[in-house]
């Protein structure tokens, strides 16, 4: 079900914007859960 669609760049960055802000959040829940396990060894690429 795709379909195409042209991001303005602001759209675009306020995309990247919000995705880095989850992955942000969602790695400091992770660390502050699982500390030294192989959870806190997860790569955002």
């Amino acid at each position: 079900m795709e379909r195409e669609r042209t991001l303005t760049a602001t759209e675009f960055h306020q995309a990247i914007d919000d995705l880095n802000n989850a992955l942000e959040e969602t790695a400091g829940t992770i660390n502050a859960t699982v500390n030294s396990s192989s959870a806190s060894q997860l790569v955002f690429a």
